[in-house]
């Protein structure tokens, strides 16, 4: 099973520096060959806590258990608090999306930061197969525009000449 990175921007968010704002929802597909069982269902593996020490605005993140929406896609919803932080969604048909609705917290001096999902496809009878889901999630640092120089005459001070 193969899969396709994501990358979003946190400028891109509405309170987002950027002026050109892009998508903050990105998709992708998983590509897999499947036995004679096709795979039924995409999940997270829950013995990995994908968000461990993930803050957003100094609150710590945490992971919702799956929302289904009847028909096998789960939804993972992430929260600092009440604030919803992102949300990925695993499609039975293996399609999969991230959208990124508040910034997290980034190291000092990093400029992104990578959340791995194991994701566990499971077919008709049982079997499995893993795989990581790597998110890039790009600061949006604070940068200085328009600077303008000072200049200083010694002419103009009180003892100049």
């Amino acid at each position: 099973m193969n899969v396709q990175d994501l990358n979003v921007h946190e400028n891109d968010l509405p309170q987002g520096s950027d002026t050109d704002k892009e998508p903050v929802t990105v998709n992708g597909q998983f590509q897999l060959v499947q036995g004679a069982d096709t795979v039924s269902s995409f999940v997270l593996d829950g013995s990995v806590n994908p968000v461990q020490g993930l803050t957003s605005n100094g609150v710590a993140v945490t992971l919702s258990a799956p929302i289904d929406d009847g028909h096998g896609n789960l939804t993972y919803i992430a929260t600092a608090g009440s604030t919803p932080v992102f949300s990925l969604t695993l499609n039975s048909d293996g399609t999969y999306s991230f959208t990124l609705s508040a910034p997290v917290d980034h190291a000092l001096n990093s400029d992104s930061l990578t959340l791995n999902f194991k994701v566990i496809a499971t077919d008709f009878d049982g079997d499995t197969a893993s795989i990581v889901l790597p998110v890039k999630i790009n600061d949006d640092r604070p940068h200085f525009v328009n600077v303008q120089d000072l200049n200083v005459h010694e002419n103009d001070l009180p003892q100049g000449s």
